[in-house]
């Protein structure tokens, strides 16, 4: 079956002039790691930035395929739609780019990287994508990149559904509504997608559903509530020269964040935001040379990230602390691997900008 149909760190808009058309930065916004806009002309950083509505007009369904418009990226897909999807950029591992949701870790604590045939591209407001090492900023999982995956915020009332159906049994139902009220504004969002390959057992599916809520808190603070889960189930139809007619995998990813922003002053501010993520993975394969044979895979990572923004004349201080709990439990019928391994995370760090002049800055 054929179809045409990244972090918290630097951040412009893109214009697609068609499909098949590379983006290009044509804004001024730029986020940087600590959060802070900056102008993009400020950036030295190789960016590219994809705007979530010009990928809806578009025709693209899933975040993997804009990845392919992105230059030295390479996207990776073992078998058909739903399977196992990696990024690879600038010739780095797929475990070596660092992806984020809003600035929330995506990556897996049990194998490092990331499965691209999850994330659709409802409630994705754009993609922002950095290339080259960011371990001093973010760790050794961003060696290769960073992706940052920004969800949509609601500016305005409106109501956008779309369906679509075709060969295959390709079927296709996005849908969206953004409401705004007095100190408050809510986005919500689902997309499903399925179909059937040419072979036996060879059917998939995906399912997206976001919330983003917004209350403002005075003049200057904000907190927001953001979920989003995805469920995925892809079937396998053959493995080598056999064929596998009741083989499946079911992989399923939740995020519940807590974002609060506090305005202190014109110049000073205070970000908290605290996160959960659970991810789980299964394999069955009830045919299989070695009778039954089935993985389960549960990883999970509670986050709580703090950082106080302040600015005094030309220089621009940044300090915070971050604490995220990652726990795995991975086993098979063979036996467990893992029981609830546990790993606890702790940084640190301070951030000066200095600015000399206005085209001049001392980063330290």
């Amino acid at each position: 079956m054929i179809r045409r149909v990244l972090i918290l760190a630097l951040v412009a808009a893109a214009s697609f002039a068609a499909a098949q058309t590379l983006p290009s930065v044509h804004d001024t916004i730029i986020v940087t790691a600590t959060t802070d806009a900056v102008p993009v002309t400020d950036v030295s950083a190789a960016t590219t930035v994809i705007d979530g509505l010009e990928l809806a007009q578009t025709g693209v369904v899933s975040i993997a395929d804009a990845l392919r418009w992105v230059p030295g990226a390479t996207i990776i897909r073992s078998g058909g739609d739903g399977n196992v999807t990696s990024l690879f950029v600038r010739g780095t591992n797929s475990n070596q780019t660092l992806v984020l949701f809003d600035g929330i870790r995506l990556n897996s604590p049990f194998f490092g990287g990331y499965d691209w045939s999850l994330p659709l591209i409802a409630g994705i407001g754009r993609v922002e994508v950095a290339r080259g090492p960011y371990s001093a900023l973010y760790g050794g999982d961003a060696i290769g990149g960073v992706v940052n995956l920004v969800p949509v915020t609601a500016e305005r009332d409106r109501v956008r559904v779309l369906a679509e159906a075709g060969g295959d049994a390709w079927r296709r139902a996005d849908a969206e509504v953004a409401l705004t009220g007095q100190g408050w504004d809510l986005l919500a969002a689902g997309s499903r997608r399925s179909g059937d390959g040419p072979l036996e057992n060879d059917e998939f599916s995906t399912t997206t559903a976001t919330a983003h809520l917004g209350l403002t808190l005075g003049r200057a603070s904000r907190l927001g509530i953001l979920v989003r889960s995805t469920d995925a189930d892809t079937q396998i139809p053959f493995s080598g020269a056999n064929l596998t007619p009741h083989r499946s995998t079911a992989g399923r990813e939740t995020l519940l964040a807590l974002p609060l922003h506090i305005g202190l002053s014109p110049t000073s501010r205070l970000d908290i935001t605290a996160s959960r993520v659970r991810r789980s993975l299964t394999f069955r394969d009830p045919d299989d040379a070695w009778g039954y044979v089935r993985s389960d895979t549960q990883a999970d990572s509670n986050t709580l990230s703090t950082s106080l923004h302040v600015g005094a004349g030309k220089h621009r201080l940044v300090t915070g602390a971050e604490v995220r709990d990652d726990r795995v439990t991975d086993g098979s019928n063979f036996g467990a691997n893992l029981d609830d391994r546990r790993i606890t995370t702790r940084a640190a760090f301070v951030q000066d900008v200095w600015t000399i002049s206005p085209r001049t800055e001392l980063l330290t």
